[in-house]
This record gives structure tokens, sequence and C-alpha cells, in this order.
């Protein structure tokens, strides 16, 4: 099949191509871009292509990043336990339980 003659029926989304200009779509509609996998070709991939996908990750792994404390301090307030936090995420989480205390943790991100 001919990639290139398809890719012209069916419009891709518009892209950016630098990291501010990913970053400036904001976290929701970034992600919603990132998962339209019309908008990213798998053949005959030019420059624009790459740099457009390259801008999306970094600018979606950056907001990813701003919320990953929120989400820790959502589950703690939840109650999950210190060990499936850090199970279900990319960071170190440290804590040590002393008895008649509150725990005392911190959280290094990768």
């Amino acid at each position: 099949m001919n990639r290139s003659h398809r890719r012209s029926e069916v419009a891709a989304p518009e892209r950016p191509i630098t990291f501010r200009a990913a970053d400036d779509l904001g976290a929701f509609e970034l992600a919603q871009l990132w998962a339209d996998r019309t908008a990213w070709p798998l053949n005959e991939r030019t420059a624009y292509d790459e740099l457009a996908e390259l801008a999306c990750m970094s600018a979606l792994a950056e907001w990813l990043t701003r919320w990953q404390p929120i989400a820790i301090h959502s589950a703690v307030l939840a109650g999950a336990r210190m060990e499936a936090i850090a199970g279900r995420s990319a960071t170190v989480v440290k804590w040590r339980s002393t008895a008649g205390t509150s725990d005392v943790f911190s959280v290094t991100f990768r």
C-alpha cells in the first residue's frame, strides 16, 4: 500500500515541532494528540514527523513529571502503602517507620 497516498486522504492533525509549542497545547490536548495514531505516520517519516514526535514526547513527559508528586500525595491520602507507591511509579521512595511517630519518607524522581 502506498502510505503517502493514504496520508493525503486522511489529514493528520496539526503537530507542534518545538517543545514550547507542544507545552503550550496543555496536558490534556497534548495527551490526546500523542494517543492519536493518525497523527504519527509509521512509514516515510520526514524531519517534521520526527521533530513533532520529539516535541510532543518531551512536553508530555514534562507535564507528567509535574503531576507525579500530586499523584503520590493523593495515593498516600487514600491510604496506599509506600511499598505499593514505589512499586507502581518510576520513583525511588525511601521511608522509615518508628513506633508511635509518623512515617518519614522522601521521594526521588528519576
